[in-house]
């Protein structure tokens, strides 16, 4: 949103937050230098092909905007606010915020990125058990088939000799699904760590409040102690005789 050009208080108005916490993310997160460095990138020759070149021509180039072919585990996926689902903008409403905005943050887009991974597990474990069908290979037509138990990961094609080719790489699915669930487990250790803290924070300050209620019970009876105390007098003297 920021880097689109939308003011801070747009985006808060926008996701419902405190202004404040949007300058936060806005100092923390270096939005600023973020927006700088795409104006200048535009004035400078970037590196690798320029526009105009046909080089890449038949060789699969990049995928299309918005895919996450390259997402494995999704434990390092990048998230920003303004990508989420609607079901993920519900489930961080659901956290209550509280004056330690960063770590509130954190837990936010690690329950996020937790749903994400519990998701990707349940897609490929539906892939695991739906068997591929059995297709005849055609004489000239490049064969689709996947071997079972695996899917495609990577795929390009061009041409060769005035041929077609085409070159896919498979990884087998209980590999992958192992491979999210460590990610997942290690996103959960950060996640819970988070918890953690932030509660700790919220100790810290109970136990802050209730030094400061004992200091000032003292102070009030070392001010009781030092008033002035009675001075009872007591005659002596032997009276005299009438």
């Amino acid at each position: 949103m920021y880097l689109n050009g939308k003011k801070l208080v747009e985006i808060a108005s926008q996701l419902n937050l405190p202004e404040g916490t949007v300058r936060r993310w806005k100092s923390t997160y270096k939005w600023g230098s973020e927006r700088s460095l795409n104006k200048s990138e535009r004035s400078q020759r970037r590196k690798g092909g320029q526009p105009g070149n046909r080089n890449a021509v038949g060789h699969g180039g990049t995928g299309p905007p918005g895919n996450k072919n390259a997402v494995k585990t999704g434990e390092f996926e990048t998230l920003f606010f303004d990508a989420l689902e609607p079901e993920e903008m519900r489930l961080i409403g659901m956290v209550q915020p509280d004056k330690e905005q960063l770590l509130l943050q954190e837990i936010q887009l690690l329950t996020v990125r937790e749903r994400r991974m519990l998701k990707r597990i349940d897609s490929l474990r539906e892939l695991e058990e739906c068997a591929p069908e059995e297709e005849d290979d055609e004489p000239g037509v490049i064969s689709t088939k996947v071997p079972p138990g695996m899917t495609v990961t990577k795929y390009t094609a061009g041409f060769e000799k005035g041929k077609i080719t085409d070159l896919r790489e498979f990884t087998g699915i209980l590999g992958q699904i192992q491979a999210v669930e460590e990610a997942l487990t290690r996103v959960q250790a950060r996640r819970q760590r988070a918890i953690e803290a932030l509660h700790k924070f919220g100790y810290d300050d109970a136990h802050l409040e209730l030094i400061k209620a004992q200091v000032d019970k003292l102070n009030r009876e070392g001010q009781d102690d030092d008033g002035e105390e009675g001075v009872e007098i007591y005659n002596d003297a032997p009276k005299e005789a009438d």
